[in-house]
């Protein structure tokens, strides 16, 4: 059985271990324990600007997470509780070799996206921060019903303009199927997930 709920700092290891199970971000640490904070440094990261969140669970286990971020002026959110934490596994990573080697890589990669953003120009409403599920759980319309959810909130909420980051190492071509559309692109020299020198897109929906 699936059910869905917010986020609870109970799910946060198991959803650091899908990040870097799903993305191979083991590939830039120096090992399992560098591994593991990488996969939280991300997590808390896009849970910073949060204003919704949405967690699948399968007989208890979190599989799947959304997490949305409201942008509109006077709506924007910063929870430092998630920066503290945040903080406190991105310090260990400054030791790790391996990481420092690949650090560049991942500026790189950020400095596109930023660039991509410039591009497009758009005042969106909100941001689509985090989405993913579980390998072991996809074709069970786990990801299609938490996105729905997404859906559902933004609408409750008045937004009627949302985008999101995504590349060729994730199932991009998903946003297509919802009727997102690929607002810009770039190619890049970042390698990740088994994906050699992946592209970054800006998918977003306007007013």
């Amino acid at each position: 059985m699936i059910t869905y709920r917010s986020i609870q700092p109970s799910d946060h290891a198991e959803l650091g271990r899908i990040i870097v199970d799903t993305w191979k971000f083991d590939q830039f640490t120096g090992g399992p324990e560098g591994a593991t904070h990488f996969g939280q440094s991300y997590l808390l990261s896009c849970l910073l600007r949060e204003s919704y969140t949405c967690v699948a669970l399968r007989e208890g286990r979190p599989v799947g997470v959304i997490v949305g971020s409201d942008c509109r002026k006077g709506r924007k959110r910063w929870h430092w509780g998630a920066y503290f934490r945040a903080l406190r596994h991105a310090v260990p990573l400054l030791f790790d070799r391996s990481f420092r080697r690949g650090n560049g890589e991942w500026s790189g990669y950020g400095e596109t996206l930023a660039a991509l953003d410039r591009a497009v120009g758009y005042p969106f409403d909100a941001e689509l921060s985090l989405f993913l599920v579980d390998e072991s759980c996809r074709g069970l319309g786990i990801g299609k019903q938490l996105y729905r959810n997404l859906m559902e909130h933004f609408a409750a909420e008045g937004i009627e303009s949302f985008y999101v980051h995504t590349d060729t190492g994730c199932n991009h071509r998903f946003y297509e199927a919802q009727g997102l559309q690929r607002l810009a692109e770039a190619a890049t020299e970042f390698s990740y997930a088994g994906v050699e020198k992946v592209t970054v897109f800006v998918y977003g929906q306007k007013k």
